[in-house]
């Protein structure tokens, strides 16, 4: 039986949204989730999106959607910036060392 996506953990409010963002964002860079449980917190919390509807949005198969919140298989760069795009996100290149990020991000 599938769960059902719950509204109580949607966001609405614009700030409270950047800010659960950067919350999401936070955990996956000091490396306390994985980019798979990233992209379904974002998914829930900041859309409320069913898998179904999610994959339609960003035209990727619900099981390619699946694979990548789980964590499994080896999607190219091009589908997983497809997940992350309704997000202003994308992969890239970043230093593994956080206070080198740190330094750079205080320097630009």
């Amino acid at each position: 039986m599938r769960k059902r996506v719950s509204a109580k953990h949607l966001t609405t409010d614009v700030t409270a949204r950047h800010q659960v963002r950067a919350d999401i964002l936070g955990q996956l860079f000091s490396q306390n989730i994985t980019q798979g449980q990233a992209l379904r917190l974002l998914r829930l919390r900041l859309l409320g999106f069913t898998q179904e509807r999610f994959a339609q949005v960003t035209h990727i198969s619900r099981k390619t959607l699946s694979d990548l919140e789980n964590d499994r298989g080896n999607y190219s760069v091009d589908i997983v910036n497809q997940a992350f795009k309704p997000f202003g996100l994308k992969l890239t290149i970043a230093p593994v060392d956080l206070m080198l990020m740190k330094q750079i991000l205080e320097n630009k």
